[in-house]
Order: C-alpha cells, then structure tokens, then sequence
C-alpha cells in the first residue's frame, strides 16, 4: 500500500515501547503543541498473542495514517538470557515485527534507538543513581520509568503509564535526531501552555 503525506512542514515521527504486557505509543511534530500517545495493551497474553499482533497492526496503521506519520522510532529489544519465558520474547519480538511490517506498508522509516539514549536525551540520566541501583534492578528500573513519568508531566503531556512516558522518550530522541529545530528546543510542542 503506498502512501502519500498530507503537506507538513516539519516530520511527524512516532516512538513506539515495545513490552510484554503491551506497547507504548507517542506521535508528535515540532508544530503541535503536544504529542498524541496511549497504550495497546496485551492483557490476554500468553495464549492469545495472534489477537494481539493484529490490534497492535490495525491501531498502528490507522494512527500512521490519521497523523502522517513518516518515521517510526522503536525501543531496541532487550534480551534476558535469565528471563525462560518463552512467551515473553514472543510477545515482544512479534509486536516489534509487526511495528515493522506496518512501516514497511507505508513505506516510510523505522529505526531502532537504545533505552540508555532516549533516556540520556529525555531524564539526562541513561542510568538510575548507584544509591538506587544498590537497592536492586526492579527499583532501579522504577526509578527510570518514575522520571520518565515526570518529564511528561512537567512537558505538559498527561500520560497514564511508563508505557506511554517510555515512548515519549523514544518520540522525542527521533524528533531530536529528524527535526533541527525541535533539537534547538524551538519548536512549539516546547512552549508552555496556561
């Protein structure tokens, strides 16, 4: 299926967060004031992945086409050689092929970015402080999806979950990297609202 984008004057890029239990998505541009972003959940899984895989097709497809989306950012999978569910690595190996598949479709962009450089570019910290990592990798891991959170927040941008923050981060390192002015910070999605 081709695809032609309505006439936009800076790119709009979508960062997607590839998890088990579901994926984050974000989509902005340097013109809007403030991101689109929510969450396709996959509470049914394991069992029910193919269900899964095709929600997460349709509501891509329908966001890329709504918005014009022209680049697709995705969190780089992390493999656990500790993790032996089997269904995990499925859950998120086939949502990101199907992130892929999508962006294939539309023949635009996707790319991978690492968690370390979204979170570098978004909280300033690509690691949670040693006086947290002490306490252990499941509150260190909170620790990063806290600020996260609190970036949007202070951003103006009300996510319900680390799924939508997380990929808010992915969005804004691609927007940074796609859009020289929204890396300068000039751009409106920057400017403070009320």
């Amino acid at each position: 299926m081709s695809f032609v984008p309505q006439q936009v004057t800076r790119p709009v890029i979508m960062g997607i967060d590839p998890s088990y239990h579901g994926l984050g998505w974000a989509v902005g541009c340097g013109d809007w004031e403030k991101p689109a972003f929510g969450t396709i959940r996959g509470s049914d899984l394991p069992h029910k992945e193919g269900q899964h895989f095709a929600k997460v097709r349709d509501t891509l497809t329908r966001l890329v086409r709504n918005h014009g989306v022209l680049h697709i950012a995705i969190e780089e999978p992390i493999h656990n050689p500790r993790d032996t569910n089997p269904a995990r690595e499925l859950a998120i190996v086939g949502t990101v092929a199907v992130v892929l598949m999508v962006a294939a479709d539309f023949e635009i962009g996707a790319s991978y970015v690492s968690i370390a450089e979204w979170r570098k570019r978004f909280i300033n910290r690509s690691y949670s402080p040693p006086e947290v990592r002490v306490l252990g990798a499941d509150r260190a891991r909170k620790w990063l999806k806290d600020r996260a959170e609190l970036e949007c927040k202070k951003r103006g941008w009300p996510v319900t979950c680390h799924d939508e923050a997380d990929a808010c981060g992915v969005m804004h390192l691609a927007l940074s990297i796609h859009d020289k002015n929204y890396a300068r910070g000039d751009a409106p999605i920057f400017r403070k609202r009320g």
